[in-house]
């Protein structure tokens, strides 16, 4: 499936603390739709959140384009997502593409 780029248009959902989740709107990101058969996971707890029917995308990417905005926003989500995650899932409403 082709990736389809994006703008963060929302604060989005999610564990990290509200400073840092405000530092993703207007990042650029490229992202494919989630599955309909997968399900999200909220990665500090584990807990599964469902299917938001959102967006996915790569963790190392998504924080490089991060990282032109906020350092401080990037270190946090270094310190506290777990080794080997490898996608973000954003929800229907907090991406558009452009």
């Amino acid at each position: 499936m082709d990736l389809t780029k994006l703008e963060i248009v929302k604060i989005p959902a999610g564990p990290a603390p509200e400073w840092v989740r405000k530092e993703w709107v207007g990042v650029k990101l490229t992202g494919r739709p989630i599955s309909p058969v997968s399900v999200e996971r909220d990665f500090t707890s584990g807990k599964f959140i469902g299917n938001r029917g959102g967006w996915s995308v790569e963790v190392a990417s998504a924080l490089e384009a991060l990282s032109k905005k906020s350092a401080l926003a990037t270190e946090w989500f270094h310190r506290n997502i777990p080794e080997g995650m490898t996608r973000f899932s954003f929800g229907p409403d907090e991406l558009k593409p452009i």
